[in-house]
């Protein structure tokens, strides 16, 4: 007659249990990964430099201070570049699956905005993207420095949204239609 040891029985009954448990987190851990990654598919910041249109002014919303617009097929897109006088090259971008946005705005020369995916929201219902812009720390000055952001949308996405949402600093929300 063979013996078995009290703790090899438990082991035993509880291993598809614990098989169960592992997989089970698995399969959390990897779906909560996969929408962090659909999101970060459905836009983000391609591109950002210190520039401007020469007719910034004239060229913005109701006098205010942004200009945007979204672009949609390659002339569009180098045009745009062309327009906010980026130095760089325009980086490649499939413009066949995403669509182009470029937001112009103005900054602290010592306290320069940093966007990221996480400053940045979509909001179908008012069919918009809204940028938050960080709140700024310190002694900031009170001149006007340029800023361009570029971002990709997805073109299923794009075609829904009409307009950007910017939130200043002090949560002032201030809604720009496209050209």
């Amino acid at each position: 007659m063979k013996y078995i040891k009290r703790n090899e029985v438990k082991i035993k009954s509880y291993r598809p249990l614990i098989i169960f448990a592992i997989v089970m987190t698995l399969i959390l851990i990897y779906s909560r990964s996969d929408g962090e990654k659909g999101n970060q598919k459905d836009f983000g910041l391609i591109a950002s430099e210190k520039t401007l249109p020469d007719s910034f002014y004239n060229a913005s919303a109701r006098g205010l201070d942004y200009v945007v617009r979204k672009r949609t097929n390659q002339t569009e897109f180098e045009g745009a570049w062309n327009f906010y006088r980026f130095e760089n090259k325009p980086p490649k971008v499939d413009l066949s699956q995403k669509d182009i946005i470029f937001i112009g705005l103005v900054e602290s020369s010592n306290c320069p905005y940093e966007i990221d995916n996480e400053k940045m929201e979509l909001s179908s219902v008012n069919q918009a993207i809204k940028l938050i812009l960080p709140k700024q720390y310190g002694a900031c000055f009170l001149d006007a420095i340029p800023r361009t952001f570029v971002i990709e949308i997805d073109k299923g996405i794009s075609k829904n949204i009409k307009n950007v949402v910017i939130v200043n600093e002090s949560g002032e929300e201030t809604s720009i239609p496209f050209k």
